[in-house]
């Protein structure tokens, strides 16, 4: 099962290949040291300060699922391993 992240305040949706689990313990790790979550996509950079954030959610999502290719936001698949680098 893979993990999806959502906020309204983010203009992106994160799709991470871990469980839930994993990902809280990595995003709790960036929140502690105030470090943003960076990224790029086609060409535009994307900042995730998850300290800065009201509200966010983690939920078990099938990779799947077609429902997210619809909606106003990106969404993009990552994994930890990946956001590390």
């Amino acid at each position: 099962m893979a993990t999806l992240l959502t906020s309204d305040e983010f203009e992106i949706r994160l799709l991470f290949g871990e469980p839930v689990s994993e990902v809280r313990q990595f995003l709790h790790e960036h929140i502690v040291k105030s470090e943003p979550i960076v990224l790029e996509v086609e060409g535009t950079a994307h900042s995730l300060n998850l300290g800065n954030v009201k509200h966010f959610a983690l939920a078990d999502q099938d990779p799947d699922d077609e429902s997210l290719a619809t909606g106003d936001r990106t969404t993009i698949v990552t994994s930890i391993a990946e956001l590390r680098q």
